[in-house]
């Protein structure tokens, strides 16, 4: 396959749980990856990517990582840096955030409002951007009880604690955006590993 074809992915959220799995879901399919990851998970990340060069020996290769932070402009990545995000880039994937339902107000809004904020920022700015994935959580429904339907985001409902009303916060950004880009909202209840 001619490199220049290839789907190129900018990730959030790694070495998370669903992360990961996404990873090595996308290696699969023969495409490029940049990772955006925040300094104290390189290492993890770093043997992350070992481990898949064991399954794919051209993961180093394919794998670009940068240190970045979502919470700040620009994604604190160097201007240069973040221009060619702007014109390689073909996809994103948005999963990093904080999900401590303990979380107090002030950090969920920063990491999971003003981060997704900051990536949207990103998205509305790359040439060829095919679409926009944003993990979020079936939890913006907050207390809401009985059948949710998936375009019912905003229908006055209270929240259990800051981080679903912060998801919620973030799915309102996200449709400032729907007649500009292409976005996919993915809403996950429960995470779980397999037999392995």
């Amino acid at each position: 396959m001619n490199e220049l074809k290839k789907k190129s992915y900018f990730i959030t959220g790694v070495p998370g749980f669903i992360s990961k799995h996404l990873v090595t879901k996308l290696m699969e399919q023969n495409c490029l990856l940049t990772l955006l990851i925040e300094g104290h998970n390189f290492g993890s990340t770093q043997s992350f990517i070992g481990q898949l060069a064991n399954i794919f020996p051209d993961a180093e290769t394919r794998i670009t990582t940068i240190v970045g932070d979502i919470s700040r402009p620009n994604l604190d990545i160097p201007g240069e840096l973040y221009q060619d995000l702007t014109h390689n880039i073909t996809d994103v994937f948005h999963l990093a955030a904080i999900t401590d339902r303990q979380v107090k107000e002030e950090i969920a809004y920063k990491v999971n409002v003003t981060g997704t904020k900051n990536i949207l920022n990103l998205c509305n700015t790359i040439k060829n951007l095919n679409r926009f994935n944003h993990v979020s959580t079936c939890y913006v429904s907050g207390k809401r009880k009985g059948l949710v339907f998936e375009d019912e985001l905003d229908c006055g409902q209270k929240f259990n604690n800051f981080y679903e009303r912060s998801k919620f916060l973030a799915e309102l950004e996200i449709d400032k955006y729907k007649d500009q880009i292409p976005i996919s909202i993915i809403r996950p209840s429960m995470e779980v590993g397999d037999s392995k």
